[in-house]
């Protein structure tokens, strides 16, 4: 996980903050990222959300799709799977020592 992107915009910005005392704890914080991300390494977690419905699969798919826009107005990636992918994933999050079952640099979680 990458900090220094998050921590550059914040360092841009904190220069328009309304009072300077704002400006300071901004630029204190870009530094804290920057640092934690020279100091530490970064976990990078996946969730995996189901989604069912009584009515059938086109509501649990809109049902999905909902949960993902959500999702993405926190900032969160999020993805709804088709029925093989989301099987996979599931069967894959009941084996620990297995890799994922999607390919995490194709970015976003799936649900």
């Amino acid at each position: 996980m990458d900090l220094s992107t998050l921590a550059d915009r914040i360092h841009d910005r904190a220069p328009s903050l309304p009072h300077p005392a704002l400006e300071q704890a901004a630029l204190a914080h870009a530094a804290f990222l920057d640092q934690l991300a020279t100091e530490r390494e970064l976990l990078h977690r996946h969730v995996t959300v189901t989604v069912r419905d009584r009515r059938g699969p086109a509501y649990a798919q809109r049902r999905a799709a909902e949960a993902a826009r959500a999702l993405a107005a926190c900032e969160v990636d999020a993805q709804v799977c088709d029925g093989p992918t989301a099987a996979a994933t599931l069967a894959a999050c009941l084996n620990p020592t297995s890799t994922p079952a999607h390919d995490a640099s194709a970015g976003g979680d799936y649900q």
